[in-house]
């Protein structure tokens, strides 16, 4: 018999760049459209020393005091209002090129707030492009200035079938409640994860609500509003329901159904405009896809 010598299977290399960065895909339905972290640390290696040194914090629009998430100061957080602008992301951007495989996060002291659902970012030309980790949930409950450490992983393959986001935009009109659906007439597969939503707050009335089957409205700001969610198993979702407001409001007339892979890019496979026959307080259905 012939001797036979097979190559040993080799690990990917980590990417490397100069600017890594955590990018928000979903938080707790709870009672605030506040996302909380009171720190952020990049490393080399599980339990490796913090890389986040030496270098400046990015980050998109609609942080307060981004900085403190980066301080080493757990006294302190940033904060994000989810009603400002899409794609919320914070990051850092080192001094030279590293590899980073591991992402560690602390929630503030008021942990309900903290981000539960996120990819890692890296980009090489200065942010205009980035590539996406696989998506990272931690959804189990966590306690006042917990750390966690997440292990980065990047090439998964997503599709309508596997894909952890889903996501619907409007013309920015009002919704009592909005429930992700396997079959017609089907149990609301919304739950046991997160969200995240934008163009979501008039006064007091807050993206949250679409979620937490209390009857509130959600009245968006803008019209091209959206919300997704985010599940730690994949769904894989065949209809839509939204209820109008049983008081005031105007539900939509126009809505896209959408999966996405990273929270940053979308699939369209649902699209109707023109849409009218609403009944108050009743669910009003659209698929399948």
């Amino acid at each position: 018999m012939p001797f036979i010598m097979s190559k040993p299977l080799v690990a990917a290399a980590a990417p490397t760049a100069e600017r890594w960065a955590v990018f928000l895909i979903g938080k707790p339905v709870s009672t605030s459209d506040w996302i909380e972290i009171a720190e952020i640390e990049m490393a080399l290696s599980s339990g490796g020393a913090d890389e986040c040194s030496g270098g400046s914090v990015t980050n998109s629009a609609g942080w307060t005091n981004p900085a403190n998430a980066f301080d080493n100061n757990t006294s302190n957080y940033a904060n994000y209002v989810l009603s400002r602008g899409t794609k919320p992301y914070m990051g850092y951007v080192f001094g030279s090129a590293k590899a980073i495989t591991h992402v560690r996060l602390r929630a503030s002291t008021t942990p309900a707030n903290m981000v539960t659902a996120f990819v890692v970012g890296y980009s090489t030309d200065g942010g205009s492009t980035w590539a996406y980790s696989d998506v990272i949930t931690s959804f189990s409950a966590w306690s006042s200035g917990e750390e966690r450490e997440f292990t980065l992983s990047f090439g998964a393959s997503y599709s309508q079938s596997t894909a952890l986001i889903w996501g619907v935009s409007t013309d920015g009109k009002e919704i009592e409640e909005l429930e992700f659906r396997a079959t017609s007439g089907g149990a609301d597969l919304a739950t046991g994860g997160g969200f995240l939503v934008d163009e979501a707050v008039n006064g007091s009335v807050a993206g949250l609500h679409v979620f937490s089957g209390t009857g509130d409205l959600w009245w968006p700001a803008g019209s091209s509003a959206y919300v997704q969610y985010v599940w730690a198993t994949a769904q894989n979702p065949t209809y839509v329901a939204i209820r109008g407001s049983s008081t005031f409001g105007t539900p939509p007339a126009a809505i896209d159904v959408w999966w996405s892979p990273d929270g940053q890019t979308r699939n369209i496979v649902f699209s109707q405009t023109g849409i009218t026959g609403y009944t108050n307080g009743v669910f009003k259905e659209f698929g399948p896809f």
